[in-house]
């Protein structure tokens, strides 16, 4: 496949997907230029891997070597649909981790809510309720007037309206 990378690379096509022998799209016809052919896969072009120098008599083209290529435009029409499985796993981290900030989000601005309104209710003073205990105003009346006295000094501060 090394070689194949490296031949698909040097006719300028996409990637190698097959690397075929014995000829598979039939004999070759012509001068063999290169044997036993071993590449790294990052060379440019196959006269830059290791191998014999052709015509030899020890190939014949019934040993031809064949690749099938990845074709370029095909390539690149494909890169935008091939997705990987840690990328969509991010996809999907991603997502789940985006609808719990907005469920946090929806949980805080709801809390302050709470606090707000039970901030305001608990408030001093917000609605007075008054309630007289056995108010009679006759009583009042007559326990003003019944009372002889009066302040006994005028620097005396309290005034004994109601006698224990």
């Amino acid at each position: 496949m090394r070689d194949a990378e490296v031949a698909c690379r040097q006719l300028g096509c996409g990637p190698a997907v097959s690397a075929l022998a014995e000829a598979a799209f039939g004999e070759g016809t012509g001068p063999i230029w290169l044997e036993q052919v071993e590449c790294r896969g990052t060379e440019p072009s196959l006269q830059a891997c290791w191998a014999r120098t052709g015509d030899g008599a020890a190939c014949r083209h019934k040993e031809d070597a064949a690749v099938n290529c990845l074709d370029p435009i095909l390539e690149y029409a494909t890169i935008g649909r091939r997705v990987s499985v840690p990328v969509i796993i991010c996809i999907i981290l991603g997502l789940i981790i985006c609808l719990l900030l907005a469920l946090l989000a929806r949980q805080v601005q709801s809390a302050r809510a709470r606090h707000r309104d039970s901030r305001r209710s608990g408030e001093p003073f917000s609605e007075a309720v008054y309630e007289e205990i056995e108010y009679s105003p006759m009583r009042e009346k007559k326990m003003r007037f019944s009372f002889s006295g009066g302040c006994r000094s005028q620097q005396e501060h309290i005034c004994p309206y109601f006698s224990p």
